[in-house]
């Protein structure tokens, strides 16, 4: 389950968090994204391991920022995916000794 839930701050600010549950996790924010006060977007994420990154500058709308982020989640997945299949191909081919 993938979604995105808009909340609006007590200091008015919009923050659109990234919500994700797999395998029957419960869902869980991955992601936060928003803009300063300059209009530019960025990013805080334990999963991105951003902590208010600038994402992109304020000419971007929020569907292309919504995109970039899941774009950035699926490559960091899909880098982890390629690690671990490093690792067993390295275990399946280690010689026993």
């Amino acid at each position: 389950m993938k979604k995105w839930v808009e909340n609006k701050e007590l200091y008015g600010a919009v923050v659109h968090t990234l919500v994700f549950g797999h395998h029957g996790e419960d869902p869980e924010v991955i992601v936060a994204l928003f803009r300063d006060s300059e209009g530019d977007w960025f990013t805080t994420s334990n999963v991105l391991n951003t902590y208010w990154d600038l994402l992109t500058g304020k000419e971007v709308c929020e569907h292309d920022a919504k995109m970039m982020v899941e774009e950035m989640v699926y490559d960091h997945f899909a880098d982890e995916k390629r690690y671990y299949e490093e690792i067993c191909e390295e275990f399946d081919n280690a010689g026993g000794e």
